[in-house]
């Protein structure tokens, strides 16, 4: 492992790069150790994820397969795998390192032409044909509209899954965005899932609204011009309230994220009680 430290990073033979090592978030399972390795001059060039337990090797063979497997559709947008190792104790894969800062402010117009590049060139699911939308059929809880929508055909697109903006780059030189982590990426995903991650999540976590508040958040972005766009790009204009109530659903019943997760049941109890008390499951406009 430690000779593959230094061949990540092009570091002649026999010697070791200087690395910081971040532990990583002790909360959930599948504990991940992050490795960022310095060249000679002292400038970061690679980045190493390395797991130990038999979770934490999970996730990083799943971030490996779904970097490999979305690699040609998301091509500009995600880093590519430099080396990856194995052995009886530690997995790992190897990274470039990518400088700057997450985004800020509106960027819908940004998100708008990442999140339409992602969209399948192919045609059309049903939503009951796309994998995270069975996950939702099988689920011990019955709710009508998950069945109801199951016919329903949209363009399937890539999904990140943890799309938020901690998870992005922008790069200080050309303002090119990378997306980083992937080990929930999916190659076939329910379009718009993304979209409403990064919006709900950054206003949970990041901006620590209330429920009145994220909701309102919920309703302007439904409304506005650059998600308008690409809610008819991916077919999904008439449905794009039950996308985020079964996003939420998915969200607190089955990703279950270890911060923000009373936050996200809250917001999942206000959208199925407008659904039952009249507010429709109707896209805005």
């Amino acid at each position: 492992f430690v000779q593959f430290i230094g061949r990540s990073t092009g570091a002649r033979s026999g010697e070791f790069p200087p690395v910081a090592i971040l532990a990583g978030n002790p909360a959930p399972e599948g504990r991940r150790f992050m490795l960022l390795a310095f060249s000679p001059d002292g400038e970061p060039v690679t980045v190493i994820k390395a797991g130990v337990s038999s979770a934490a090797q999970r996730l990083i063979e799943q971030e490996e397969a779904s970097l490999n497997s979305v690699a040609e559709k998301c091509r500009g947008w995600v880093p590519i795998p430099r080396a990856t190792f194995r052995s009886e104790s530690v997995r790992a894969i190897a990274l470039e390192f990518f400088p700057g800062d997450s985004p800020r402010g509106d960027v819908g117009e940004q998100l708008a032409e990442i999140l339409g590049s992602w969209l399948s060139a192919t045609g059309t699911l049903t939503l009951g044909e796309i994998p995270a939308w069975q996950k939702l059929r099988e689920y011990r809880v019955s709710h009508p509209f998950v069945e109801d929508l199951s016919k329903h055909a949209v363009v399937p697109t890539v999904t990140h899954g943890d799309f938020a903006p901690w998870n992005i780059k922008v790069s200080p030189r050309d303002g090119r965005w990378t997306v980083l982590d992937w080990e929930r990426g999916d190659p076939i995903g329910v379009p718009g899932w993304d979209w409403f991650h990064y919006e709900i999540q950054s206003a949970i976590l990041v901006d620590k609204c209330c429920t009145s508040t994220v909701q309102r958040r919920i309703d302007e972005l439904l409304s506005s011009a650059s998600f308008r766009k690409y809610a008819a790009q991916a077919r999904i204009q008439e449905v794009c309230r039950p996308l985020v109530t079964a996003y939420l659903l998915y969200s607190v019943e089955i990703a279950r994220p270890t911060e923000g997760l009373q936050a996200l049941r809250d917001l999942l109890a206000v959208q199925l009680t407008l659904s039952t008390n009249g507010g429709g499951f109707r896209a805005t406009g």
